[in-house]
């Protein structure tokens, strides 16, 4: 019976050795699997913020800045003192010898250009030269990248100098160099992308192709895809690889322009664009206005004189126009503008401005 009581406390005193060692182990393998979680993390972290660190924290403090931009609703109204600018427009530390056309696509663009360069010519007050080719968006991903391509792309021509080119907005600042004056011209949305359609569909054609319209590429895109099974079309056609025509996919343009094409896509946002817009350009026309824009032009443009664009533009042909373009039908149309959603974001917040500083300079 001793040795049955003395046998009984050593399995008890194992047991109680045993079970604690493995509550012990459990616990510290928990603390220790936390611990090595978090300094993985850091670890990431760390390394992601060494790759293209002046990019990050220009984007950081640019963030800040927009985020209280578009949280504080501030009336647009006159900004300098000769009303060539609007409110919140940054006069200083800017490079007036340079005027940039960031040049947005199927806006009228070609048209404007062939003005820009006979004004330039009969005026002789501005060099200008058509900038082509230009960088694929995601060549230029560092800032010594882009200073490089700006010094010896933009900064050796002779100036006063009017950049043209589909260049997108360029952050001079970011950089360390002063912004230029920038200008540009914007579209209703679904006007411009069916002018894009077609003019890429017409190129398509030389090429012994036959242009599609509008209507069957958008319905063969929801057919492709299937969306057309879904309660929210747009949000599926957004959702899901792209099927369809070639140039037949529907998407926002003006939240990357205005951002910059050359700054990483993850950035490009309404918020961003619109701080831009307000900040560092000057002026940005309407095609659907284009006389008041050419007006307009002539005030904001240093050297211009008054009337010398508008005089230039009577005896100009509009480049690069489409006919016979059949136009889409109403359900069309709609989907396409829920599609376009941000660029009517920021194309309504152009057109509010553009009215207004119509009135600043006396235009309207």
């Amino acid at each position: 019976q001793l040795k049955m009581k003395t046998y009984l406390r050593y399995i008890t005193l194992i047991f109680i050795v045993v079970f604690s060692f493995t509550i012990s182990k459990w616990l510290f393998a928990d603390k220790t699997s936390n611990v090595y979680k978090s300094t993985e993390h850091n670890h990431m972290t760390q390394d992601n913020s060494l790759i293209d660190r002046a990019i990050l924290s220009k984007a950081k403090m640019y963030q800040k800045t927009w985020e209280t931009s578009t949280n504080v609703e501030t009336a647009v109204i006159c900004g300098s003192d000769d009303n060539t600018s609007l409110s919140g427009y940054e006069e200083d530390d800017r490079d007036n010898d340079l005027i940039m056309y960031s040049e947005c696509g199927k806006c009228g663009s070609g048209t404007l250009i062939a003005v820009l360069s006979r004004a330039c010519h009969e005026s002789k007050v501005y060099h200008t030269k058509y900038t082509i080719p230009l960088p694929e968006d995601d060549v230029l991903s560092t800032v010594e990248l882009k200073l490089n391509y700006v010094r010896e792309t933009i900064l050796k021509k002779t100036r006063p100098y009017i950049f043209t080119g589909h260049s997108s907005f360029i952050d001079f600042k970011e950089i360390g160099l002063q912004q230029p004056i920038y200008i540009d011209l914007v579209r209703d949305p679904v006007n411009r992308w069916i002018s894009l359609f077609y003019y890429m569909q017409q190129s398509n054609h030389h090429k012994g192709q036959y242009p599609k319209s509008v209507d069957y590429c958008i319905k063969l895109w929801i057919t492709e895809t299937w969306c057309y099974r879904s309660k929210d079309i747009v949000k599926c056609l957004q959702n899901s690889p792209f099927k369809g025509c070639k140039y037949g996919m529907v998407t926002p343009a003006y939240k990357r322009w205005f951002t910059g094409r050359y700054t990483n896509s993850t950035t490009w946002s309404i918020a961003r664009a619109k701080h831009n817009i307000e900040r560092y350009y000057k002026f940005i026309g309407l095609t659907e206005h284009f006389n008041d824009t050419l007006k307009g032009l002539e005030i904001i443009i240093p050297r211009f004189k008054q009337g010398i664009l508008t005089d230039v533009y009577r005896n100009t042909t509009n480049k690069n126009v489409g006919h016979h373009n059949p136009n889409p039908r109403n359900s069309t149309l709609v989907l396409m503008k829920k599609l376009l959603v941000d660029d009517y974001d920021i194309y309504e917040f152009i057109r509010q401005r553009f009215y207004i500083q119509l009135k600043c300079l006396g235009i309207r």
